[in-house]
């Protein structure tokens, strides 16, 4: 049986609904919440409803809380919102999503982690994923490394990590970007502007999601996040139910339905707090798409090196 409490997040996707809470009972944890956004109209009330009938079957012996929204909240406050209603009740939780399908593996991996760095602000989020697969250069001796970037299919956190984000981290947005404090934290100008282009979206309001004011907290916070030596979460819900599902989107893309590998117990620990600089770079380029490809570089050299020429360039080229 699981001491750690699970967060359960659930929208109108029944069938991967079922196959993600079948991992969730396999794990048995002692405390479940279950955050239910409301439909979107009255046609889709349908989905939302056979969606939360699937939780139901809680065979084992566990405290169960629910959330469920009347009407929908959106992508945008309904997953935070529930977030810290969990945070009311415990001051730790694992959290998965209906499309993030877990390894029996993630859940002992996170509550070991939660207990071993609960004291440490240093460790923001724990996370299940990892996108190392190709990296040729790789290496991750021990069971798990430190990341500056938080990957949220299947995660962990402490209620004293989500208080950063509800204290409405994207104010400070504005003065964070006149003073360049991201410097320290992405080096790389490339990254670095990729990240800011994000911020001032969420700071603008232009997003339509909160995992961006969740990452400049740890940022800020100067946190680092925890992903796994293997990969322990795939994601089955690349697809046109997806809530950022855009054309071209499909199980075939390269994160959609990673496999997953088990770790090994007992877990092996790196012996200084340290972000795996390797690891992020080829996140960042991979996961992230920034100067990926020879012609994104190219074009990255010109506009950072000669950026009146690469404007001129640009004008011209647009005329045509």
């Amino acid at each position: 049986m699981l001491n750690t409490p699970v967060a359960f997040i659930i929208f109108n996707r029944p069938e991967k609904t079922a196959r993600v809470f079948e991992a969730i009972r396999q794990a048995r944890p002692k405390q479940l919440f279950i955050i239910a956004d409301g439909p979107r109209n009255e046609a889709e009330r349908k989905r939302t409803d056979a969606t939360r009938a699937m939780t139901e079957n809680v065979d084992w012996e566990c405290e169960v809380q629910r959330r469920y929204a009347p009407e929908n909240l959106s992508v945008k406050k309904g997953p935070p919102t529930g977030i810290s209603w969990v945070f009311e009740h415990v001051d730790r939780a694992i959290f998965l999503e209906d499309d993030c399908l877990p390894d029996p593996t993630f859940f002992p991996y996170c509550e070991e982690l939660l207990e071993k760095y609960k004291d440490d602000e240093r460790v923001m989020q724990i996370s299940g994923d990892n996108f190392q697969r190709g990296n040729a250069g790789y290496n991750c001796p021990e069971s798990y490394y430190f990341s500056v970037t938080a990957n949220l299919w299947g995660w962990a956190t402490w209620r004293r990590a989500w208080q950063k984000y509800d204290e409405r981290p994207m104010e400070a947005w504005p003065s964070v970007k006149k003073q360049g404090l991201l410097r320290d934290v992405f080096p790389d100008a490339a990254v670095r502007e990729r990240w800011e282009i994000l911020f001032e979206r969420n700071w603008a309001g232009k997003a339509d999601t909160w995992e961006g004011p969740w990452l400049f907290a740890c940022n800020i916070n100067r946190g680092l996040c925890i992903n796994p030596k293997t990969n322990l979460v795939s994601n089955i819900g690349i697809d046109h139910e997806a809530a950022h599902w855009r054309e071209g989107l499909s199980m075939e893309d390269e994160f959609a339905n990673l496999p997953t590998t088990p770790l090994s117990f007992p877990l092996e620990h790196p012996p200084v707090l340290l972000a795996n600089t390797q690891a992020d770079d080829y996140s960042s380029k991979t996961q992230h798409n920034i100067n990926r490809y020879f012609s994104q570089q190219w074009r990255w050299f010109l506009r950072s090196r000669f950026p009146r020429a690469y404007a001129q360039i640009k004008r011209t080229l647009s005329r045509r």
